[in-house]
């Protein structure tokens, strides 16, 4: 699982680093986030210029679990149109921040990830589908695949 782990975040940033791209700078969508991790949901778009049709964007998600505790995952993606189709691919490198409970306290947890997935709008509305294999410091680093379905609402 490590290795798979390390494949995706290793291609993750290849890829992301040839197409640094992006329309509507500023754009923001709030939304939910269902799987696991469940939580929710942001997108802010950035930069002003696109290349070979891509964009890129800040990906976070923002999740609460009783018994993991409480998760900040925050990824650089980029989004590339499938030619012929409304979908999206979306790709990118990411960091994850949580504070787990522990023993009447709680508990520093870093790690890494890829957010490897589509994307699908309609109007205001955009429907993702990720997957997120990451690697988190819990106190031995541990490797897991991650994700969700979702939905968000642009402003």
């Amino acid at each position: 699982m490590v290795r798979v782990c390390c494949v995706g975040l290793f291609l993750s940033l290849a890829l992301h680093t040839s197409a640094q791209a992006q329309a509507t700078p500023g754009r923001l969508g709030v939304g939910l986030q269902v799987g696991r991790p469940s939580g929710v949901a942001v997108k802010l778009y950035r930069g002003a210029r696109e290349v070979a049709g891509a964009r890129g964007a800040l990906n976070g998600l923002l999740s609460y679990d009783v018994e993991r505790g409480s998760f900040v995952y925050a990824a650089l993606v980029t989004e590339r149109p499938i030619s012929a189709s409304p979908l999206r691919v979306v790709f990118g490198p990411g960091l994850i921040l949580g504070l787990k409970p522990s023993n009447r306290s709680s508990r520093f947890t870093p790690g890494i990830y890829a957010d490897v997935g589509v994307d699908f709008d309609r109007g205001r509305y955009e429907v993702f589908l990720h997957a997120m294999p990451q690697m988190v410091v819990d106190p031995r680093l541990t490797a897991a695949l991650r994700g969700g379905i979702g939905l968000r609402y642009f402003f």
